[in-house]
């Protein structure tokens, strides 16, 4: 009786730990592609910065904001 409520323990435990590891691989997942849209933007937003000459930097400021 032990032997099997003691091996049933085992699998759920197991499984428990599985499934942790799953969900936290899925939530770096999401980091990663949110970070990599990050550095995208900021790139779109330097080649916009250059491609431009603002004779107003307080423009800029407002409209960053």
């Amino acid at each position: 009786m032990w032997v099997i409520l003691t091996f049933v323990f085992s699998i759920v435990i197991i499984a428990l730990i599985i499934s942790l590891i799953v969900l936290n691989d899925r939530k770096n997942e999401k980091i990663f592609n949110l970070s990599k849209q990050n550095i995208l933007l900021q790139q779109e937003i330097k080649r916009e910065l250059n491609s431009k000459t603002y004779k107003e930097p307080k423009k800029l400021s407002k409209s960053l904001r």
